[in-house]
């Protein structure tokens, strides 16, 4: 199972918390003995092997169309877990007309699961002066046999036009 994870979040990182988990387990020995400040000595080497993995995220564009893009910033939130997925989408306007009531739909196959957090905003600022993001978070009950799959549907109104885009992300590999 070691390996996945090497193969997941880099190959130091499965190496980092199988070596830091026991040091934390000897601190509380010691905490039993009067050293309370060994416990929050061990909670920083917990949080720096996840942060380890965040170096990891990848970044792509999920869309871009007529100066519309949506990129994705992916994440493994949990290194024991990999079939969870956090992805924040972050969606630019670079042409000349602002994007007014913007709306960023999402859908998977059944053998995964979506949860969406709410928009940053409904409008998206012309020639790039300010962008909209938002969090998907996504897990993959078959991480390892499927890849990661997902149909966007993105809708705002332009210069008085209703505009309609859907779109087909192509994940990287290992997400």
């Amino acid at each position: 199972a070691a390996d996945p994870l090497g193969d997941l979040m880099g190959t130091g990182a499965p190496s980092l918390a199988p070596q830091t988990r026991p040091q934390p387990a000897a601190d509380p020995l010691a905490g039993l003995a009067g050293g309370i400040a060994a416990t929050p000595a061990a909670t920083p080497p917990m949080n720096a092997a996840a942060f380890d993995g965040a170096p990891a995220a990848k970044s792509f564009i999920a869309f871009s169309k007529d100066g519309v893009e949506v990129s994705f910033v992916c994440a493994k939130p949990d290194p024991m877990d990999p079939s969870k997925t956090t992805v924040t989408a972050t969606t630019t306007n670079r042409g000349g007309v602002p994007l007014l009531g913007y709306a960023l739909q999402a859908a998977v196959p059944k053998t995964m699961s979506l949860s969406m957090r709410a928009a940053s905003g409904d409008s998206v600022p012309a020639n790039g002066a300010g962008r909209v993001t938002q969090r998907l978070d996504v897990t993959n009950s078959q991480h390892g046999t499927k890849a990661l799959a997902m149909r966007l549907r993105l809708a705002w109104n332009a210069g008085g036009a209703a505009v309609v885009e859907q779109a087909t992300v192509d994940f990287p590999p290992g997400l």
